[in-house]
């Protein structure tokens, strides 16, 4: 894959030129895209070294140093995430999804785990429950949140506080969806 580079690469490079701008140091800027195709592109191990043999041989230092000690101020990074996600799916037709996911559990020593109701096994196991924000747009089933039924949503009083973030975040969008 060395020396080579495929039309998602191509498109990987050119979505990440905005956030590459905000992180400073050009070893930053060169480490970040090959990182992230790491994760996201073809191989099956994902950690530092099996990426950095893939993807840039000779330099798993700095590819290790990126990942390990990252020393940039994520304010901007987080802030231009916001302004790209507004600009590629945010508008009137676009729908929030809220959506809660619980991971089963065995033990007891991750942060989070409690026994609590698992919506995907439809009872309260031993599990962290996640909940996860996506803007999206297309063809999403909407569900427009209405005060009258967000007491009643399992996820009702979430969306009401999350709606009140992301409306300071300036994200633009017709409906929001609390289950999959």
């Amino acid at each position: 894959m060395v020396g080579t580079t495929s039309h998602w690469e191509d498109e990987l490079r050119s979505w990440l030129k905005p956030f590459l701008d905000h992180l400073g140091h050009k070893a930053r800027r060169r480490m970040c895209p090959l990182y992230v195709a790491g994760l996201i592109g073809p191989g099956d191990r994902k950690s530092v070294q099996p990426m950095a043999e893939r993807l840039a041989p000779g330099d798993y230092d700095q590819l290790h140093h990126f990942v390990a000690a990252g020393v940039w101020d994520a304010a901007p990074l987080e802030a231009e995430l916001l302004v790209q996600t507004d600009r590629l799916v945010g508008g009137s037709d676009a729908v929030l999804v809220v959506d809660d996911t619980a991971i089963p559990k065995k033990g007891t020593h991750s942060v989070g785990v409690a026994a609590q109701y698992a919506s995907a096994l439809g009872k309260t196991a031993n599990c962290q429950t996640l909940v996860s924000l996506t803007l999206a747009r297309g063809e999403v089933p909407v569900y427009r949140l209405d005060d009258r039924e967000s007491d009643s949503r399992p996820l009702g009083r979430w969306c009401v506080l999350i709606l009140v973030s992301i409306a300071r975040w300036g994200w633009r969008f017709g409906g929001v969806l609390d289950r999959i």
